[in-house]
C-alpha cells in the first residue's frame, strides 16, 4: 500500500525493493502460509519478471498447495527461459515431467564443438571450455560441467546461472 500511495503521488510506479519482497515471501513460507506467499512470488514475478528466484520458489509453493497445473506451468517457463536451472529441473522430474522435453538440446557436429575450445574472460573468472569425449566442458577453478547446445553458437551448463554464446571462429 506505501508504494501504491507513493506510485500515485509521483505519478508513475515506484517497485518495493526485490530484497524487500524477497524476505517477505520467505517470511510467510517458513510460518506456511502459502496462499499469502502465492499472492507475494506472484507479484514478485509480475514486477521483477527476471527474478528467477521468485519464479522457482513460486513453482514450488504451487506444489506445497498441491496445484501441479500451476507448478508445472511456472517450472516449465522458467526452464525454457533458464535451461540449466536444476532446481527447475529437480521439481519438473518429481512430478513426472522430463525437463529433456521442454530443453531440446542440439547436437552440433565435433567440428563446430571443436572451434570453441580455448580459454575465455568471464567476468573476473577464467574459463576453459575443453572438448573430450564427443562433448564440450567448461572449467572454471576446479569445477568441470557439462555445456549442453541449444543450437551450434548457444550453450549452457546445469547449476550454473549462466548461458553462453559463442561466435563462430574462422574454419
Amino acid at each position: 500500500k506505501r508504494f501504491e500511495l507513493i506510485s500515485k503521488y509521483l505519478g508513475y510506479q515506484v517497485k518495493p525493493p526485490e530484497s524487500e519482497l524477497w524476505q517477505i515471501q520467505h517470511y510467510l513460507r517458513h510460518e506456511k502460509r502459502f496462499e499469502e506467499a502465492t499472492k507475494v512470488l506472484e507479484w514478485m514475478v509480475q514486477v521483477y519478471p527476471h527474478a528467477t528466484n521468485a519464479r522457482y520458489d513460486l513453482g514450488r509453493v504451487y506444489l506445497e498447495l498441491q496445484d501441479k497445473e500451476r507448478a508445472a506451468a511456472t517450472l516449465t517457463q522458467l526452464l525454457k527461459e533458464n535451461p540449466g536451472h536444476s532446481g527447475a529441473r529437480n521439481e519438473l522430474q518429481k512430478i513426472g515431467i522430463d525437463p529433456n522435453t521442454i530443453v531440446k538440446d542440439a547436437n552440433p557436429p565435433a567440428r563446430v564443438l571443436r572451434a570453441y575450445v580455448g580459454e575465455y574472460r568471464y567476468a573476473d573468472e577464467l574459463l576453459h571450455v575443453i572438448f573430450e569425449e564427443g562433448k564440450l566442458f567448461t572449467r572454471v577453478d576446479d569445477e568441470k560441467k557439462e555445456l549442453h547446445a541449444l543450437s551450434e553458437t548457444e550453450f549452457y551448463a546445469v547449476d550454473l546461472d549462466r548461458e553462453y554464446t559463442f561466435n563462430r571462429k574462422n574454419g
